[in-house]
């Protein structure tokens, strides 16, 4: 049991979010974060206002964990956000794919001849080079079984 006390059945002992907007630099132009559930209210939910002073003017792909760790971390902030926020990176690139890099099978090409493969093929599950997505969507990248093989 926690210290502040117990909890009803099915009462969430953490329910946050951290909302960031991003310029298609990567650049953090606002942030919110909201503490809704929390094992000590009126404590750990005073620390939102925080994210945003400290996170408005980073860039996600620059150096950006190190610094949410320098002025987020212990009791600058909140364990739980400052972890869920070392993930904004990742997420922001699957969600600026194609904004900010080309992602396109044809971006690839100077006049038919592939460059490189789209950086996100093999980075997940659902785009590894031997799946049905990168047959469907990328398919000169599909990995071809070897001869012989299974």
């Amino acid at each position: 049991m926690l210290a502040s006390g117990p909890r009803a059945a099915g009462t969430p002992l953490h329910d946050l979010h951290l909302r960031l907007t991003v310029d298609l630099q990567l650049n953090i132009v606002d942030a919110e974060a909201a503490s809704d559930a929390v094992p000590y209210p009126g404590h750990c939910d005073t620390i939102a206002p925080d994210y945003k002073k400290q996170l408005v003017g980073l860039n996600l792909m620059k150096g950006f964990r190190h610094e949410l760790k320098q002025r987020l971390a212990g009791i600058s902030g909140c364990t739980h956000l400052t972890e869920l926020a070392q993930i904004l990176p990742t997420a922001a690139v699957q969600a600026f794919a194609n904004d900010v890099w080309s992602t396109n099978d044809a971006a690839t090409e100077d006049q038919g001849v592939p460059r490189h493969k789209p950086f996100q093929l093999d980075k997940c599950h659902a785009l590894r080079t031997d799946g049905a997505a990168v047959a469907q969507f990328y398919p000169r990248w599909v990995a071809k079984a070897a001869p012989g093989g299974a």
